[in-house]
């Protein structure tokens, strides 16, 4: 099973740190408006960071009329850049806003986890960014669920005693 970025909301900080390495890493230039990572700031307050999730049944890849988009046996999307007609279909049907066109080369990009050693999580400050199997992931979104209700009181009314 592919390992995939693991994003602790919570310890995000918001100091974009990994949408300058991304940047640097990926293409060299300046500008974080082609990231592969995105961190948006919330009007409540925080942070959230967004990245491809490399889906199980990824509509970027059946949106692709060039077939530039391919799932790769181990589960990540990779892109052949050089079939991209920077049509943007893929773009328009992510549902997580993680894929982005690269107007200076008119070509759509998204997280590819850099071969296995995603730069951005070596480079975040504060470890709210790990590389982590789905499989654990769910797990400790389970873990802190359970966390949650727990420390919400005794009174959970249960319907079973």
């Amino acid at each position: 099973m592919p390992k995939v970025i693991a994003i602790n909301q919570e310890r995000c900080n918001g100091c974009q740190l990994c949408q300058i390495g991304c940047m640097a890493k990926k293409t060299g230039r300046a500008g974080l408006q082609i990231s592969r990572i995105r961190v948006d700031k919330l009007a409540e307050g925080g942070c959230v960071a967004l990245t491809c999730n490399h889906c199980d049944e990824p509509v970027c890849v059946t949106a692709c009329l060039m077939e530039a988009i391919t799932k790769g046996e181990d589960g990540v999307i990779l892109r052949n850049e050089s079939f991209c007609i920077g049509c943007q279909a893929c773009v328009i049907v992510c549902p997580w806003g993680a894929v982005v066109l690269d107007t200076d080369r008119d070509v759509a990009v998204s997280c590819d986890l850099c071969s296995g050693e995603p730069y951005c999580v070596d480079i975040c400050p504060t470890g709210a960014l790990q590389l982590a199997s789905p499989k654990d992931i769910s797990m400790k979104k389970r873990q802190f669920a359970a966390e949650r209700i727990a420390l919400s009181g005794p009174n959970t009314s249960a319907a079973v005693l």
